[in-house]
């Protein structure tokens, strides 16, 4: 997630035309504001990469618990994913 989020902030910069290729555009919002979109791709990507590691992958692999003889988490996560029999 973080590659990804680097490697889109990175691509939306390309587009930014150099200082002097701009003519009379100095007021455009690729020169004035483009900076926030650029730092604000990867912010995204980190936020989100947070909430799904909180939210929804916050438990350990069926296992790995099992390894570490955690059968209680284990039954509870197997829950999640079967339907008991």
């Amino acid at each position: 997630m973080c590659t990804v989020g680097s490697l889109g902030s990175a691509a939306l910069a390309l587009p930014v035309p150099l200082p002097e290729t701009l003519g009379n555009y100095e007021q455009d919002f690729i020169i004035k504001q483009y900076w926030r979109v650029i730092w604000g791709v990867p912010i995204v990507c980190g936020l989100l990469q947070i909430f799904l590691l909180t939210v929804i992958f916050r438990y350990d692999t069926p296992v790995q618990l099992k390894k570490d003889g955690n059968w209680e988490d284990l039954t509870y996560v197997m829950s999640k994913i079967y339907k008991p029999n």
